[in-house]
């Protein structure tokens, strides 16, 4: 049974964990700019595992909330994913954006997330008649 809780209260090992498990090393080089990012988050949802209370997923939403939103973070840990832990935190947060115009998700192209975000409902951007920059320093 997955709890599911808003809010940016997490632990730093928590997140450590999570991220860690999921292998996104680059944010774990700065675990203090992203616990930082990450409560400053417009949204953040948190999935436990009620009998264990471990983090088994979450997700972030960056932008203003009216016009644009972005999920930033989407993670579920490997040994609870296939569960629908990752459709559900992104049902709850585009439940609650429903009336935002634009909903971003950039992900990385080698994951093959491509079926699951487009179960979701998300097409590519050129799909879509638009454009898409990224710049990472």
């Amino acid at each position: 049974m997955i709890d599911y809780r808003n809010g940016p209260i997490l632990s730093e090992a928590d997140v450590v964990s999570l991220y860690s498990d999921a292998g996104w090393t680059e944010y774990l080089k700065d675990k203090a700019k992203l616990l930082k990012g990450i409560s400053r988050s417009l949204e953040l949802i948190a999935a436990y595992d009620k009998e264990t209370k471990k983090l088994v997923g979450l997700i972030r939403v960056l932008g203003d909330g009216e016009t644009a939103i972005l999920v930033q973070d989407l993670l579920v840990r490997k040994d609870y994913q296939g569960r629908g832990i990752g459709q559900e935190l992104l049902k709850r947060v585009m439940d609650k954006y429903r009336d935002v115009r634009q909903k971003i998700v950039i992900c990385d192209a080698d994951k093959g997330l491509e079926p699951f975000y487009r179960q979701c409902g998300f097409a590519e951007i050129s799909e879509a008649q638009g454009s898409c920059f990224v710049k990472f320093h």
